[in-house]
């Protein structure tokens, strides 16, 4: 065989193969053969496409933190607007009735709580403006 000839050959199997997994010819058994699709089955995204989707939700909110004594007790913060938040995470050392304070957080909704009052709201940072009663009111 001479070189063109060895040319022609490669140049049509390699044309074969490109239209078979094209599906624009039919294999030999007559059946048009597709080309399969692998699938990933990685659970976890890759690191740059994690987002967190609390994160946009992020904000500061200025208000009063107040003890409220019913379903056990708990503190309960009242937002400038009037918005009723239950702050998650909050350092006991804030727990002062009455004290005003910026807390930056997002309200969390994949949180249930026993109490039938606001939005539970996971603390992240806070900022007293002014502090509360130093006693606690369970033990007035």
């Amino acid at each position: 065989m001479n070189k063109s000839a060895i040319a022609s050959l490669a140049v049509t199997g390699i044309l074969t193969v490109v239209a078979l997994n094209s599906g624009l010819i039919k294999a030999h058994d007559g059946k048009q053969h597709q080309k399969a699709e692998v699938l990933s089955i990685e659970k976890t995204p890759p690191a740059q496409e994690i987002k967190n989707p609390e994160k946009s939700m992020q904000r500061w909110y200025e208000g009063t933190l107040n003890y409220y004594d019913i379903e056990g007790g708990f503190f309960g913060f009242t937002s400038k607007e009037g918005e009723h938040l239950l702050p998650m995470g909050l350092e006991k050392k804030y727990h002062q009735p009455g004290a005003k304070l910026k807390l930056y957080g997002y309200i969390d909704n994949n949180v249930a709580t026993i109490q039938m009052w606001g939005k539970p709201f996971k603390v992240m940072k806070v900022e007293v403006i002014k502090k509360g009663a130093s006693t606690h009111p369970s033990q007035m």
